[in-house]
């Protein structure tokens, strides 16, 4: 008996000495406890904070002060859905109106079987990302440095191997092929570098317009056909509704990089589909394949930069593990979010979210090019704003 009066008590022990931050909210959103580590670094009073929904008071907003779409938030696919959530970065508002990057953990929190809200361990990773910060000048700066001579050396070889100085012998040729083609995978994984530093570092300019889910995916498995055809793997697709309103480029791209994955790891004589679902104010993309999957201890460390699951696969399967650091980075630009399911050895499914095309984007805008802007996903405007009182589940 003694123990058991002991045991709650204990359990708040735990939660105000933690350095981290916690809070909890119910299924609809609204916060229910924050510890004090929380509550400080959010610079925020405990009180303050519980009863109000956290999607809009204290998840940081989109550039133009507007909410991110709250289906796509990693709370609200821990409640709905069960998702669990692990080092997602997101952005976070502070009492005082400055944000700060922090590191999300979303778990649901359940009872007798049922989801009664979820809860989310952050940290501030500020200082980390300004180490991350620095080497990725440095890589860049390096990369940017071989491109030229890379570019070059590339030119030179294609002249050799198209008989520039005259035919040359077999074993020279294979040579030659073999030089040309580890060149060209230096390139690509240079492009990808400087990709992800434009990305980054917000010089990446985007063109916001509404695009069929269709014609994206239509465009992105045209250029893919023939690597599949080789791997003897259809690319099938079984549904493509909704509208989105975001780079068609960018998504193209994303599309690509998860179709080649998927093609690379899925075995001969199977099938990847690609599909759609209308979810609220999002559109949820599908990418699903039948290889070997991917452990679930790996399923958020593969968005890494240079992350593969087997150290191997940059050698048998080629790629710079630079691809979906790439992907996940370009839909968290554009108001999305991106994560993978799997089970070991049955396949993987990796998913992202868009923000569906709304009747006000449809009036003709006068300028519709942005710039990235260093801001977060799944995020709500700050205390007071006039969208604050309309967001919905966090």
């Amino acid at each position: 008996t003694a123990l058991l009066r002991q045991e709650p008590h204990r359990s708040e022990l735990l939660l105000t000495s933690v350095g981290e931050g916690i809070y909890g909210v119910d299924r609809a959103g609204l916060v229910t406890f924050v510890n004090p580590s929380g509550a400080r670094i959010l610079g925020f009073l405990p009180e303050d904070l519980i009863g109000n929904e956290a999607h809009a008071w204290f998840h940081s907003a989109q550039g133009d002060g507007t909410l991110y779409p709250v289906e796509a938030c990693y709370v609200t696919q821990a409640i709905r859905n069960g998702t669990i959530t692990s080092a997602e970065e997101d952005v976070y508002l502070r009492a005082d109106g400055r944000t700060f990057p922090v590191e999300v953990t979303a778990t649901p929190l359940t009872s007798d079987g049922s989801v009664e809200g979820a809860v989310v361990v952050f940290r501030d990773i500020t200082q980390r990302q300004e180490v991350d910060r620095l080497k990725n000048e440095f890589v860049s700066m390096v990369s940017h440095e071989l491109r030229t001579p890379l570019t070059s050396i590339r030119g030179s070889l294609g002249l050799l191997v198209g008989g520039a100085l005259g035919p040359l012998p077999l074993p020279v040729m294979r040579m030659l092929d073999l030089a040309l083609n580890s060149s060209a995978r230096l390139t690509r994984l240079i492009n990808d570098i400087l990709d992800m530093e434009r990305i980054e570092s917000g010089t990446m300019v985007i063109e916001k317009a509404d695009h069929p889910a269709a014609t994206l995916i239509k465009d992105a498995t045209a250029q893919l056909q023939v690597l599949a055809a080789r791997a003897e793997v259809r690319i099938v697709v079984t549904s493509d509704d909704g509208v989105v309103h975001a780079d068609a480029d960018r998504v193209v791209q994303t599309l690509i990089n998860l179709l080649d994955n998927a093609i690379k790891f899925s075995p001969r004589q199977s099938t990847v589909e690609v599909a759609t679902t209308e979810m609220g104010s999002c559109v949820e993309f599908q990418i699903r394949d039948q290889g070997r999957g991917v452990p679930k201890a790996k399923l958020n460390t593969i968005f890494s930069r240079f992350e593969q699951v087997d150290s191997s696969d940059a050698r048998d399967k080629g790629g710079s593990g630079l691809g979906l650091a790439i992907s996940r980075s370009l839909v968290e630009r554009l108001c999305g979010r991106m994560w993978a399911e799997s089970v070991e050895g049955a396949g993987a499914t990796f998913r992202f979210t868009l923000p569906r095309s709304s009747p006000a984007r449809a009036r003709p805008q006068p300028d519709s090019r942005d710039e990235f802007h260093d801001h977060p996903v799944l995020g709500a405007p700050r205390p007071g704003s006039s969208e604050r009182a309309s967001a919905g589940l966090s």
